[in-house]
């Protein structure tokens, strides 16, 4: 847990000190280069927090990319010990602006999954997944914008066992921030 706190706070380090350089053509560089990502979190008897940072680049007008982290903790109270599990991984993205708002959306994705067996006992196992869709993109200021989008897990299989998601569908939304 401690590798991926240092892990973010070396990411948002790389990431101001990439905007702060004034190197001759940084401006337009760090003026395509836009951050941002997810947060959930939920309470209860089942305690879940998850955070995606993500950095891109705006290719051209409408086709932007980048990459984004992944960490979900989760630990369930309602079995006894609590067993507490938790999930990291890395995506590669690729969008392109339609027509404003909408969005076309492709990523790959790895994650380092932890499953419960029947004994109570975890295991992690390595999962990749295809997503694609679409959503929308909607400005909240002058560099912020609101992201939502509906992807479908094209490696989502209803036979599998111990997989990360009960769904083919996979939701998520953001904020970026461009610089």
């Amino acid at each position: 847990m401690r590798r991926i706190y240092i892990l973010f706070v070396l990411f948002f380090i790389s990431l101001h000190s990439l905007h702060a350089r004034e190197l001759p053509g940084a401006s337009i560089f760090s003026s395509h280069v836009f951050i941002g990502g997810g947060f959930g979190m939920g309470f209860g008897s089942v305690t879940y927090i998850e955070v995606a940072p993500l950095i891109g680049y705006q290719i051209t007008e409408r086709l932007s990319g980048g990459v984004s982290l992944l960490y979900r903790y989760k630990n369930d109270k309602r079995l006894i010990p609590d067993l507490k599990t938790s999930d990291y991984g890395v995506s590669a993205f690729g969008r392109y602006l339609v027509h404003r708002p909408f969005v076309l959306h492709a990523e790959y994705e790895y994650l380092s999954y932890e499953f419960v067996n029947a004994d109570l006992s975890t295991t992690r196992t390595g999962f990749n997944s295809f997503l694609g869709g679409g959503g929308i993109t909607q400005p909240i200021g002058e560099r912020a914008a609101l992201f939502v989008l509906g992807l479908y897990n094209f490696t989502y299989s209803s036979t599998a066992v111990n997989t990360p998601y009960n769904d083919p569908w996979v939701f998520r939304v953001g904020i970026t921030y461009g610089f």
